[in-house]
């Protein structure tokens, strides 16, 4: 079975962008040690070095995937200094987690009566802007 968690700051600060990459890492790590199969699979860069304005994370495994990906769906608050302004008052930073799953696909078959054209033909005359019917 395979899951997604969609990891992002929002709109917040640098500062939130960088607890999007540290809970990146620090999920990719838990997924790792209980023997699920975890992969970045897509990271919009932040403005500064190790950060992440947004992360999506497959993860791969039996059953214990939906109890892995439930434990971390929500808000996640991180409390501590920034490491961009360490003067900064403000302690509490916050990202979100969203669960996804990844949509099942159709197979698509090409056969005659499902290709139906309908309605009027119209074609562009090469010489004008005007659309034109081909009995013209």
């Amino acid at each position: 079975m395979m899951r997604w968690l969609r990891i992002s700051s929002g709109r917040g600060p640098g500062d939130c962008c960088w607890v999007v990459f540290q809970t990146a890492h620090f999920l990719m790590r838990l997924a790792a040690r209980k023997e699920l199969e975890v992969k970045l699979t897509e990271a919009i860069p932040g403005d500064y070095a190790n950060t992440l304005k947004s992360g999506l994370i497959s993860i791969e495994g039996s059953r214990e995937v939906n109890d892995f990906v439930q434990d971390w769906e929500g808000t996640i608050q991180w409390i501590g200094r920034s490491p961009f302004r360490p003067n900064h008052k403000r302690k509490n930073w916050f990202v979100g987690v969203m669960a996804l799953s990844p949509c099942r696909r159709k197979a698509w078959t090409e056969s005659p009566s499902s290709l139906r054209a309908c309605g009027l033909s119209v074609r562009m005359d090469s010489t004008s802007t005007k659309p034109r019917r081909p009995s013209e």
